[in-house]
């Protein structure tokens, strides 16, 4: 009785020194909603509080069981992207101090930041997050993905006499729900607005940059940002 008695209090006296490290931090149940929100990292902890990273998971794992600590690593990878998330103000920002090495690395990103205007002109919030390779990926919100192709129509190729400029179409567009496809003429930028279903099994699009009056197959996707907002609450 006496040996189950001692291992008791060790018990005790372990979950109430596990209790009394985080007092500092508003106690364990502060510290697993900071963890959660993606703003402190378990060595951040660790280092504040004076212990090892390993008790800072250990104390989290017997607080909250493993399967809920599962859960609370989830949020958190969910919460960590919304903090890198960019509005389309912020996102202007960025591309603006981006400063390409050519010329026509700066217009297409002109044009880029032409497409963000346009799209918030037309209520429709466009946000990103940039990645690793400082590339952007877009979203109308964090469930619903968007990709925007820039290209320039200002050389000599045959279809930019007739006004047209030929995207091709990858595989990879099936994986985002929905495209811009913009075309800079040299004056403005030209968005053409899809579901990605739409086009999903053509290998190339040919979108009018100019000689407007002829008619083109994809005319009805041009500037077409109403189908963008029924999904803006979903």
């Amino acid at each position: 009785m006496q040996v189950q008695g001692s291992r008791s209090n060790l018990v005790y006296k372990t979950v109430r020194e596990r209790i009394a490290r985080y007092k500092d931090e508003g106690g364990i149940i502060s510290v697993v909603k900071q963890y959660e929100s993606g703003k402190v990292t378990q060595s951040g902890l660790a280092k504040k509080i004076g212990c090892s990273r390993v008790t800072v998971y250990n104390d989290l794992v017997r607080n909250l069981g493993q399967s809920q600590y599962e859960i609370l690593k989830r949020n958190r990878k969910t919460n960590i992207a919304k903090l890198k998330e960019m509005t389309t103000f912020q996102l202007r920002e960025v591309l603006a101090g981006q400063c390409g090495s050519s010329n026509e690395e700066r217009l297409a990103t002109r044009a880029l930041i032409e497409v963000l205007t346009k799209a918030e002109a037309a209520d429709v919030p466009i946000i990103g997050i940039q990645q690793r390779t400082r590339q952007i990926r877009f979203y109308l919100s964090r469930e619903i993905t968007l990709q925007i192709r820039v290209a320039l129509a200002m050389g000599n190729r045959p279809e930019h006499r007739l006004g047209l400029h030929r995207f091709r179409v990858s595989r990879a567009i099936s994986e985002y729900q929905f495209a811009i496809f913009a075309v800079y003429n040299g004056r403005t930028t030209i968005c053409y607005v899809f579901k990605t279903s739409q086009i999903a099994h053509l290998q190339s699009l040919a979108l009018r940059f100019d000689h407007f009056k002829r008619k083109s197959r994809y005319d009805f996707a041009r500037e077409q940002w109403s189908i963008l907002k029924p999904n803006l609450g979903n």
